[in-house]
């Protein structure tokens, strides 16, 4: 069993303290932050002591000049993982990783942010092309895609796709084609809008999902639960990763 906790910050930079209590709080956990507004090298210092008990992958939107957008993962330093995807372009950043135990491959997990654009329609077709990449190599295998994806309008307790707006209908469509069930339904946001999602091929491996309070003072609430059962042994060794495709991750 792997547990997790995901929200969308709306910036770490002044959020460091609340974010190492979480991750206290939630030692085993993986945490998947969305909206970090973190930027480049510069920003390395700001997650020292993060760095202390959790491998870092980010994937900063660098065209917003420190406001807005970035993904952040943060891993348990004992679990074994792979980077296999980190993509920045004008509509979203996404990351995604294999997990792994004894050299098995586990599962696969995705994070994704989709900022509100003007061109919705040309957004919501890039991410759904994106996506529909991805997710098809190693279809049989368990995927989990968490993250914020900015489409307010849509009831996820009964996506009615007759009743959506064309480009909300396009992605609720996309998703259901690829075999991917959403699974919150209440609001996340304090708005009232289910905006931070959860996506799986195999809805009977999560559980306990829970829609809890608000991240320091970000406008989202947090989301838990854990995916599984899935038996993964620790890495004895934290220092001694065996999967290493790390090339554009910050490990400070």
């Amino acid at each position: 069993m792997v547990n997790f906790i995901s929200f969308n910050a709306r910036s770490i930079r002044n959020k460091v303290p609340d974010l190492l209590f979480e991750l206290s709080s939630n030692p085993s956990s993986i945490c998947c932050v969305t909206e970090s507004w973190l930027q480049g090298n510069s920003d390395d210092s700001i997650l020292s002591d993060v760095a202390k008990t959790h491998y870092i992958i980010r994937v900063d939107d660098d065209s917003r000049a420190g406001r807005g957008g970035g993904v952040l993962m943060l891993l348990p330093l004992n679990l074994q993982f792979e980077i296999i995807e980190e993509i920045a372009n004008d509509y979203f950043e996404l990351s995604g990783i294999n997990l792994y135990s004894q050299k098995t491959h586990i599962f696969s997990l995705f994070l994704a942010y989709r900022s509100p654009s003007p061109d919705m329609l040309q957004s919501t077709l890039v991410l759904t092309d994106t996506l529909s990449r991805i997710l098809h190599v190693s279809p049989t295998v368990t995927k989990f895609i968490l993250g914020d994806f900015n489409y307010p309008r849509i009831n996820w307790a009964n996506p009615d796709l007759s009743e959506l707006h064309p480009c909300d209908a396009s992605f609720v469509h996309a998703m259901y084609q690829l075999g991917f069930s959403q699974l919150i339904s209440e609001p996340t946001h304090n708005g009232g809008n289910c905006l931070d999602l959860l996506f799986t091929n195999y809805s009977n491996v999560v559980g306990n999902i829970e829609v809890g309070a608000s991240f320091s003072t970000s406008d989202h609430f947090i989301i838990s639960g854990f995916f599984g059962p899935f038996y993964i042994k620790p890495d004895s060794n934290s220092q001694g990763m065996k999967f290493r495709n790390f090339h554009r991750s910050n490990f400070i």
